[in-house]
């Protein structure tokens, strides 16, 4: 019975205002603006600074990898003598 109770309080405040309800998404459109700016803050700061977490970025490292491998194999002809 409690949980009725506490159903009809949400439903009578819900219903007061609808400038609270734009109030709220205001806010969250702040709130996930602001965390979309610090994420492309947080990433531009990991590129800057050859920052990578375990796991992470593996395939396109290995790409990198194989492509500069092939670039070693025929300076490496080049070289020997």
């Amino acid at each position: 019975m409690a949980e009725n109770s506490g159903r009809a309080g949400k439903s009578s405040g819900s219903g007061a205002g609808k400038g609270a309800v734009s109030a709220e998404q205001k806010i969250i459109e702040t709130l996930t603006q602001q965390l979309q700016a610090k994420g492309k803050e947080l990433n531009e700061f990991r590129e800057k600074h050859n920052i990578r977490l375990m796991g992470e970025d593996e395939k396109p490292a290995a790409k990198e990898n194989s492509e500069g491998a092939g670039a070693k194999a025929s300076s490496a002809g080049v070289l020997v003598s």
